[in-house]
């Protein structure tokens, strides 16, 4: 039953962090400037890549732990279901992350042929974000409210941050 959402996210995370570095990359190496942030990128889309993998693993660990035992420990679920609300979070921090190198970047340095892909790039975070938080949303609910309180903490922190990035990057 994988991949899903939480995969989706991840990999549109890595897309659009190829993005941001592909547009950065030529422009700096047109304008003879220093590529400081090309290593970043790179880490931070290898990061959303094993996201994906992540996501689909509990997910899968999920599913087992309501349909192979039917008792349903209450560890084991619950387990599974903080990893399935944990990955979202942690997706959420990451482009974080990827949005505020983008902001570091002075984009009027960008040239004019790859700015439409600087902006796909940050249309694809932006998804991710709110496929991401939906997933935190969703999973959130299941979770003891010890479990759910600091995942709702931390996601309130990060969606703070995050909006406030995306109106500089505006």
């Amino acid at each position: 039953p994988t991949p899903g959402g939480g995969p989706a996210a991840a990999v549109s995370a890595a897309v659009g962090i190829a993005l941001l570095e592909m547009s950065w990359g030529i422009s700096a190496k047109k304008k003879g400037l220093g590529d400081s942030l090309s290593a970043s990128f790179v880490e931070l889309r290898g990061r959303a890549l094993e996201a994906a993998g992540s996501d689909a693993h509990a997910y899968c660990g999920l599913l087992s732990s309501i349909y192979e035992d039917r008792t349903r420990p209450e560890g084991k679920h619950e387990k599974w279901m903080t990893c399935a609300a944990d990955i979202p979070l942690e997706l959420l921090g990451l482009c974080l992350e990827a949005l505020q190198a983008a902001c570091s970047l002075d984009q009027a340095l960008l040239l004019k042929s790859v700015r439409g892909d600087w902006e796909a790039g940050i249309q694809h975070l932006s998804a991710s974000i709110e496929i991401s938080d939906h997933n935190i949303s969703v999973n959130v609910k299941l979770l003891s409210s010890n479990g759910a309180g600091a995942i709702e903490a931390r996601r309130a922190l990060l969606k703070s941050k995050i909006e406030i990035t995306l109106k500089q990057l505006a």
